[in-house]
């Protein structure tokens, strides 16, 4: 019987939408939370795992490309970017987990971004 001191911790699902950057170019994922019963909120400065990768498309993490059971430790969002591997829209998945300060297993959860044709808005050109 578990109690809630040895509660696992959980991933939001996070999804988003953003036009397609073609080429190498990146964006930036939306970022990733969860929560656990002892530690409350997680995200931002946390540890988390990639869990699976994208078939369709490279996650970077501080511009180096990320394998699939890849820890992020003290995750910072804005370093975790995506790049499609395909021109127009589509929908890339992953899935992701942070653990508790125990290092707790994670329950893992997904990020959905769908991507869609089109070009990047300009500003100042």
């Amino acid at each position: 019987m578990r109690t809630s001191i040895d509660a696992l911790p959980d991933s939001t699902a996070a999804s988003a939408s953003c036009v397609n950057p073609g080429g190498a170019a990146t964006v930036t994922v939306p970022t990733l939370t969860g929560s656990d019963l002892e530690d409350g909120a997680l995200g931002s400065g946390k540890h988390g795992v990639i869990s699976t990768l994208a078939d369709d498309a490279t996650l970077y993490y501080n511009d180096v490309a990320v394998t699939a059971g890849q820890v992020i430790t003290s995750y910072t969002p804005a370093l975790l970017k995506v790049d499609p591997n395909f021109e127009g829209s589509g929908t890339v998945t992953f899935t992701f987990a942070f653990k508790d300060a125990a290092g707790s297993g994670p329950t893992p959860g997904d990020g959905d971004f769908d991507v869609q044709r089109g070009e990047p808005e300009r500003h100042g050109v």
